[in-house]
């Protein structure tokens, strides 16, 4: 049986500002000196997400209505 491992990356980039959102999933205890922190996601399984915004006083959102929707 052969397993496909993808790994995806992404640029951090931090703000004060904007959507702030947090995955309830246990981190892995294993990890690499180099390496962030890693969460494996199992599929079928359920997993909250916190999601806040904190508003740039810059910035001012144009619309407050968020659209979520669900794929199968």
């Amino acid at each position: 049986m052969e397993v496909m491992r993808i790994m995806l990356q992404t640029p951090v980039r931090y703000s004060q500002y904007g959507f702030k959102y947090h995955l309830e999933t246990p981190i892995s205890t294993s990890q690499r000196r180099e390496d962030d922190r890693i969460t494996y996601i199992n599929k079928g399984q359920f997993y909250g997400i916190t999601l806040e915004y904190i508003p740039d006083p810059e910035k001012p959102l144009k619309a407050s209505t968020v659209k979520v929707s669900e794929e199968n």
